[in-house]
């Protein structure tokens, strides 16, 4: 595999198929494709359609897509080891049971809401107690989540959490006005986030697109947009792989990983 167009984008499985890294279950086309792809343009195919855009009730599924444009409080290297290079730029165990962290100063959601301490812990609250949450049952253990500043972040625990830092990689970071407005099925058709892309627009049924967010507070996205649409059939996933109608595609079975690779599986 090659990177060809993907600079810029983190965390995601298409963000690391771009990269060069092969993933259980998923490819990218090298230059064996014969067809001609718009280095503007990554085409991505997915074994199913979202079902929601929601960080907070979503399947994680679903995450391909919001995840470029909407960022976890901490960002994590290829080990999945928490780094200090993302909303989250430091943090402090100060007693057993009481965690201080530091957000980045001066980052705003594309609607122009600061995402500041308050929004973490609107966020965090969100996935601690809504009935809904994916994550509701990783977050008991969490007594309160405080906001003295706009770039503190204060957690206290029940009992002593070593890992505390690492599960603040799966929380993603929402607008609390527009999520209270719009509610989870408005979000979930219009997300908004502090990430490297903003969301265009889907058409029913057909695909989901994101562009490159000109406003971004890292480094900017290499590729301009990202088109994922889906194909329960993983033949037809491997086809427009092959014939370069795909960029990156999920959920291969091995034996279709394996055709891909050989030399003569063009």
């Amino acid at each position: 595999m090659f990177n060809r167009k993907g600079k810029g984008m983190r965390r995601s499985a298409t963000v690391l198929a771009v990269a060069g890294l092969m993933l259980p279950g998923l490819a990218a086309c090298g230059s064996d494709s014969s067809a001609t792809s718009s280095s503007d343009t990554l085409r991505v195919v997915l074994a199913a359609q979202p079902t929601t855009l929601d960080p907070i009730a979503g399947a994680r599924s679903g995450q391909v897509v919001w995840d470029t444009v909407i960022e976890p409080l901490v960002h994590t290297d290829l080990d999945l080891e928490p780094t200090k290079d993302g909303l989250v730029t430091d943090w402090e165990r100060t007693d057993d049971t009481t965690w201080s962290l530091t957000l980045r100063d001066g980052v705003t959601f594309s609607n122009g809401e600061p995402a500041d301490a308050e929004a973490a812990v609107f966020a965090l609250t969100k996935v601690r107690d809504e009935p809904t949450s994916i994550l509701k049952s990783f977050w008991t253990n969490a007594e309160s989540f405080e906001a003295p500043d706009p770039t503190t972040l204060v957690i206290k625990t029940k009992a002593p959490q070593y890992d505390l830092v690492n599960n603040l990689g799966t929380i993603y970071m929402i607008p609390p006005k527009y999520y209270e407005e719009q509610g989870p099925e408005g979000f979930s058709a219009a997300p908004i986030g502090t990430g490297p892309y903003l969301f265009e627009g889907q058409r029913a049924g057909r695909d989901m697109t994101v562009v490159r967010n000109g406003d971004y507070w890292g480094d900017a996205a290499e590729t301009e947009k990202i088109v994922y649409s889906w194909s329960s059939e993983a033949s037809q996933r491997l086809a427009l792989l092959r014939s370069g109608s795909a960029d990156v595609v999920y959920d291969l079975p091995p034996p279709s990983r394996k055709k891909r690779r050989r030399p003569d599986s063009r």
